[in-house]
């Protein structure tokens, strides 16, 4: 592939998690040991620890994932700055969008840090007394789940998630709304599987955090992009501070239309896209979508990734 291939950064979100994520990145890269640091100041816990140790339950709340999955994206992408590869859009899923907002120049990084923490701690407090929970759909157009959601959301709050793929669609409500919808999707040959994700992410319950939320949101400068930035709410392309602003306002209780990002983000001409950070959920959402099968997928997690040949050749 071309040197000069089209190349978009992708921050991967909630579930790419894992305990000692980051090993090499924190053993080799001082920048990276400091972001956690600078994180563990702010949030009052020692993320270092949690990330090196666990344990995983600990590590997959909310309240600690998000600043410390985070500072991991964060770390990356600075060692990937560094390289010299270049970068002419980022996306990010969910809680990722807050890394490639600072790879973007949209947010500065003290800002990120502190959005963060902030962000996980709302969604924690509100979601630890509600009765709610994820699930997985697979086998169905996005049209039939959404007709499906559509029916059960006059009785109960229920929404659509995610749109991870053509074939994969995430709801999130109360639990009484999944159990029904998974039975009437179950009937229409849909695969349904409950998450383990902690929460009712992007559904109409987490309305009080998201408000609180708006904010602290509002109390940050936000600079318009160096590069498009394509956003979960709508799937377009943003460059105007203004405008990403007011999408991410909407974010929490929004749909991922993830599924539209990654058609945007092939619309603009991308050819070599790399997740950029822990675990391998973005790569494996690329490979399911067909408008990327002539591009290239590629992994950045730390030091060791800059030897992968496709990277390496890029970066020279």
């Amino acid at each position: 592939m071309s040197r000069v291939a089209i190349t978009a950064w992708m921050f991967p979100g909630q579930v790419s998690q894992s305990v000692g994520m980051g090993r090499d990145l924190l053993a080799s890269y001082a920048p990276a040991r400091e972001l956690v640091s600078a994180v563990s100041d702010l949030g009052g816990v020692d993320y270092a620890r949690i990330i090196a140790r666990g344990p995983e339950a600990l590590l997959a709340r909310t309240d600690i994932l998000q600043p410390a999955l985070t500072a991991i994206n964060l770390g990356c992408c600075l060692l990937l700055r560094e390289s010299g590869l270049p970068v002419h859009a980022v996306a990010g899923h969910s809680l990722g969008e807050f890394s490639a907002l600072y790879a973007a120049g949209v947010l500065e990084l003290h800002d990120v840090l502190r959005l963060v923490v902030a962000r996980g701690r709302l969604m924690h407090d509100v979601s630890s007394r509600l009765d709610g929970g994820m699930l997985a759909v697979s086998g169905l157009d996005l049209a039939i789940v959404d007709s499906i959601v559509a029916d059960v959301a006059r009785s109960h709050v229920l929404g659509i998630a995610n749109h991870n793929t053509p074939a994969q669609t995430v709801i999130s409500g109360e639990r009484a709304g999944l159990a029904r919808a998974a039975r009437l999707l179950a009937l229409l040959g849909g695969r349904c599987v409950p998450l383990e994700a902690g929460g009712p992410w992007h559904s109409p319950l987490l309305r009080p955090a998201a408000e609180r939320f708006v904010e602290v949101l509002r109390a940050v400068k936000f600079h318009d992009a160096r590069v498009p930035v394509v956003l979960n709410v709508s799937g377009s392309a943003l460059t105007g501070a203004a405008e990403i602003h007011a999408q991410l306002e909407q974010q929490m209780c929004s749909p991922v239309l993830w599924v539209q990002v990654q058609r945007t983000l092939r619309a603009l001409g991308v050819r070599r896209l790399i997740e950029v950070g822990p675990g391998k959920v973005l790569r494996g959402l690329a490979r399911a979508t067909p408008e990327l099968a002539a591009c290239e997928i590629a992994k950045f997690d730390g030091p060791k990734a800059l030897v992968v040949p496709a990277l390496a050749a890029a970066a020279a």
